[in-house]
């Protein structure tokens, strides 16, 4: 899959490198994530082009972006979703999801991968929501949470959505 509108002037597309620059923008404004520098999402498109994904009106609208395989050679880590704020409510986190997901699928992975702060009552809301209306299988994973690292960082519950 390389582009679908989902019936509005927003599209999502493959990430390409003029679009990082944006993606590192929203990522700024946008609490809830931590900011990267561009070659940390380059590098992202560059392993897993098909997990890479912006939302375009006039300009990025959101994006997310993962890499695979991630802990097994059949799952793929959805690393970060994240939607510009004067774009949400419309449904692009969950069609970039959908976007992500496709490209699994597309690269023959069965599972996806991701965290969630335990206080992030929203994006839990979100893939809980995307996995129900898509009829796929949520569980927490076996691996349990992140930790902090020793950083006094919040620490992240990790997730596993089957594909099929």
């Amino acid at each position: 899959m390389n582009e679908h509108t989902g019936g509005n002037d927003i599209r999502i597309q493959l990430m390409a490198d003029n679009d990082l620059q944006q993606v590192v923008q929203i990522a700024e404004a946008t609490p809830e994530l931590a900011a990267y520098h561009p070659y940390a999402y380059w590098t992202m498109r560059r392993n897993a082009p098909r997990l890479c994904y912006v939302a375009k009106g006039e300009g990025v609208a959101g994006y997310v972006a993962g890499i695979a395989p991630f802990e097994t050679q059949d799952r793929a880590l959805l690393w970060q979703v994240g939607v510009a704020e004067d774009a949400r409510r419309k449904g692009l986190a969950r069609r970039l999801i959908a976007a992500f997901a496709e490209g699994a699928n597309s690269m023959g992975l069965s599972e996806i991968a991701f965290t969630i702060e335990k206080d992030n009552a929203a994006s839990r809301g979100l893939f809980h929501s995307v996995a129900a209306q898509a009829g796929l299988d949520l569980q927490a994973a076996s691996s349990g949470e992140t930790g902090d690292f020793g950083l006094g960082l919040p620490s992240e519950e990790i997730f596993v959505l089957r594909l099929r």
